[in-house]
């Protein structure tokens, strides 16, 4: 990149932490409105209430899409516009010992999606230097490349669901619920190279075809992308907790759960439409999951005193994760075959004196991937963005001021151990540990009125909340660094 004209700022150095090189436009517009209508009827011996949502959400944006200051790619005018509907019936009662729950759900969503990515200026040079001079120049003049990607879809879904809970002896409860589910999505979408359709057997432009490298076959005709997804499928829930003693609660509980799966919206990357003729199936599988979960609740010393242990256990089927092909620039979702994420969690609250109260949770966490996915780089290994150790203190001072005010001192700090930022687990995404600590004081007259001073990130902690591989530069990283040091007032008055 730097060899082309572009500027790679030094990450060595602490001053290029929150800087970024772009070149290009960097220009963003949302609509968005919604409104939800909620209706309750007392039938006697049960209540019933219907919910009805919409919302609407339209966005443009245009952008720079290599994150460099070299002219190399641009995206134009990226549009979505998202429509979804939903409708829900719930209906309970009590019946003797059981508290019942029936209900059902139904949505309507519609989704259209179009954008413009193109070469900038410099992308000759760059993709020149990239090939090791095979490719010229000439091959990726300015405005060429995704003239056009549009995608379209529609979907609608049913599900019918109970959850009951059942007094079975004094202190003993059991849950049970389940549900069914029906969906139906159907997508298509078209490209157009270098503003000509993309269609089988079309010519290739130089830059798509031998002698040229792979890494610099950019913007290259791809087979259209659409399907249909439909499934139905059940999913339940049980559950049983015991009061033994007042103030303390054992529990066990084991649940099914259910993502859906879809259609990618993006270009595939599988080859240029003279490889298949075929529309591309753009489907991808539902995930599922079973859970285990075990655990203790318990208050002492008249309630100054609360903890909770928990442990769990979940397996996934056909995990799903989204991945982004340097290339083609395009995000898919994929799905690993298997995943398995368990752990333990402690919190603990104490208030050893009037107004003071000390406390915290931690949690260890071990999620990996399983030995057969799509792509063998991630078997066995932990999931990006899962740290082993999560652990969050505080302490929360409360006191009189005068006779009209009252005061809170809060202090609370979050540590995390060491993480890949990222799905793709390269070695250039780890992110080190890190504590973060926050503080805030507030005063609140009896009037309602209150005024608080805060500060996030005290320590100015420099974190990434997201490392990616840098669009079409290998061994180049892109950060998404968390906020900084951040002081503020807050002021509210309640009426």
């Amino acid at each position: 990149m730097a060899a082309a004209g572009g500027t790679v700022l030094d990450p060595a150095n602490a001053d290029n932490r929150y800087r970024i090189a772009l070149d290009g436009p960097m220009r963003s517009r949302v609509t968005a409105r919604a409104f939800t209508m909620i209706a309750n009827w007392d039938l006697g011996g049960a209540q019933a209430k219907l919910t009805y949502g919409h919302r609407y959400f339209r966005s443009s944006d245009s952008y720079d899409s290599d994150n460099s200051s070299l002219a190399v790619v641009n995206v134009f005018d990226q549009r979505l516009q998202d429509r979804l509907d939903t409708l829900e019936v719930q209906l309970t009662a009590t019946k003797g010992p059981a508290d019942l729950l029936l209900g059902g759900f139904a949505y309507d969503n519609s989704i259209y999606a179009s954008q413009s990515s193109t070469f900038g200026a410099g992308a000759g040079a760059f993709y020149n230097r990239l090939s090791g001079g095979v490719a010229p120049a000439s091959a990726y003049p300015a405005g060429a490349g995704d003239t056009l990607q549009t995608f379209g879809q529609t979907g609608r879904g049913i599900s019918i669901f109970t959850h009951d809970v059942i007094r079975l002896a004094p202190g003993l409860k059991a849950t049970l619920g389940l549900r069914w589910l029906t969906e139906d999505k159907q997508g298509s979408g078209t490209l157009y190279t270098d503003g000509v359709a993309d269609s089988f057997g079309m010519a290739l432009p130089t830059r798509c075809k031998a002698p040229v490298p792979t890494p610099a076959r950019a913007f290259c005709p791809a087979n259209p992308i659409g399907g249909q997804f439909s499934d139905s499928h059940w999913t339940y829930a049980l559950g049983l907790s015991y009061e033994p003693v007042a103030g303390t609660l054992l529990y066990f509980n084991h649940t099914t759960g259910y993502k859906a799966g879809g259609i990618n919206a993006a270009k595939d990357a599988r080859g240029p439409t003279t490889v298949n003729p075929a529309l591309v199936n753009g489907t991808f599988a539902p995930e599922t999951v079973r859970s285990f979960e075990i655990g203790a609740k318990t208050r002492a010393f008249d309630r100054r005193l609360t903890l909770a242990i928990t442990a769990f256990l979940m397996d996934f089927d056909n995990f799903q994760f989204q991945t982004r092909d340097q290339t083609t620039l395009s995000t898919q979702v994929q799905t690993a075959a298997t995943v398995r994420s368990k752990g333990v969690e402690v919190e603990l609250s104490l208030n050893p004196a009037k107004g003071l109260t000390l406390g915290g949770n931690a949690a260890y966490i071990l999620a990996r991937y399983g030995t057969a996915t799509a792509d063998p780089t991630l078997a066995g290994q932990r999931l990006g963005n899962s740290p082993e150790w999560t652990l969050q203190p505080f302490v929360t001072y409360k006191h009189a001021v005068g006779t009209k005010w009252e005061g809170w001192l809060n202090l609370n700090a979050r540590y995390v151990s060491d993480y890949i930022a990222n799905v793709t687990l390269l070695a250039g995404n780890r992110q080190a540990p890190y504590a973060l600590v926050n503080g805030s004081l507030t005063l609140e007259h009896r009037n309602g009125l209150s005024v608080a001073i805060f500060a996030n990130n005290l320590f100015n902690q420099y974190y990434a909340t997201l490392r990616t591989q840098a669009p079409l530069q290998a061994n180049t990283f892109v950060g998404f660094p968390g906020e900084p040091r951040m002081f503020g007032v807050t002021v509210r008055k309640a009426f």
